[in-house]
């Protein structure tokens, strides 16, 4: 059977075709949601309400070409929902993903950019500023050691301590996803 064929039975309410789809997705979402969440338990209760979420909407599941972009995007959104009820910075840059089709390139980019707004969310607060100003507005660092009022050494020191730390985010996340696929 293919993944078309069990999106279908679960479209009309097949619970061990659910159940298959389930195994074989739980642990990669689960995965996914502990790099970007940074806590086990935290991860784990967003993984299973995005699966009871899947069963809820399973209707819809009949027009879906590809089960894994369309989880991807469901966990991404129920990920930054969670995180905006725990107080957290990770509702940059993202809003309300809607589904569209999704080739493995785009959704390997997305698993990057959402890793990285993670990672830069959690910056202590005048380094994500400096970051962003920097790599988002495109200032350069004289204008963002005088827009922050602070000198142009600490400016560098900001995005040499970001850049260093996404680098090693980054690293170790592509090292964590290559072992989970």
């Amino acid at each position: 059977m293919t993944e078309q064929d069990y999106l279908k039975m679960i479209a009309e309410g097949d619970k061990e075709a659910f159940r298959v789809i389930f195994d074989k997705y739980y642990p990669k979402v689960l995965a996914f949601l502990q790099s970007f969440l940074q806590s086990y338990d935290d991860a784990e209760d967003v993984a299973q309400s995005v699966f009871v979420r899947l069963w809820f909407v399973r209707h819809t599941l009949v027009d879906v070409k590809r089960i894994s972009a369309f989880l991807f995007r469901m966990t991404t959104n129920m990920a930054i929902n969670w995180s905006k009820s725990r107080k957290t910075h990770i509702d940059l840059a993202f809003g309300d993903l809607p589904y569209q089709p999704m080739t493995e390139e785009n959704l390997d980019a997305n698993l990057r950019f959402a890793r990285i707004m993670c990672a830069v969310n959690r910056m202590p607060d005048r380094r994500r500023k400096v970051f962003m100003l920097s790599r988002v507005e495109g200032l350069s660092n004289s204008e963002i050691a005088e827009r922050m009022n602070i000198s142009k050494k600490t400016v560098e020191n900001h995005m040499n301590l970001a850049l260093k730390e996404l680098r090693k985010i980054m690293a170790l996340f592509s090292f964590f996803i290559a072992m989970h696929l």
